[in-house]
């Protein structure tokens, strides 16, 4: 028995699950291309191995460790 004044709710399947897998497969493309990339030009830094720059060394502290005198 339907009702007159019910309203019906129509279920449809949206093409989230194909978009999806789609940019899985993108993305594991993207990923071994860039591997291949990096297995070509070998794993070497842009500039230095370690880009932090270091305190200075300070001599003078030393010399004037020294020095009981100022």
């Amino acid at each position: 028995m339907a009702c007159a004044t019910c309203r019906r709710l129509t279920f449809v399947a949206d093409a989230l699950p194909e978009t999806a897998r789609h940019l899985d497969e993108v993305l594991a493309k993207a990923r071994a291309l860039d591997e291949e990339a990096a297995a070509r030009r070998g794993a070497t830094y842009a500039g230095e191995a370690d880009p932090y720059k270091k305190p200075r060394e300070d001599t003078d502290a030393e010399d004037l460790g020294d020095d009981d005198t100022l």
